[in-house]
């Protein structure tokens, strides 16, 4: 998460958008594919 952030930092520095947006965009196919690989029972 942090990667991703200072990645959306570096690249979209003169960019309007927000960096939350650009972190959103990294981390959630990185939290989908975690959640896919790690198919473990919770009940």
């Amino acid at each position: 998460m942090v990667l991703a952030d200072l990645t959306a930092r570096t690249i979209l520095q003169a960019a309007e958008l927000r960096i939350g947006v650009a972190t959103a965009f990294i981390g959630a196919p990185v939290f989908a594919i975690v959640s896919r690989t790690s198919r473990r029972e919770v009940w």
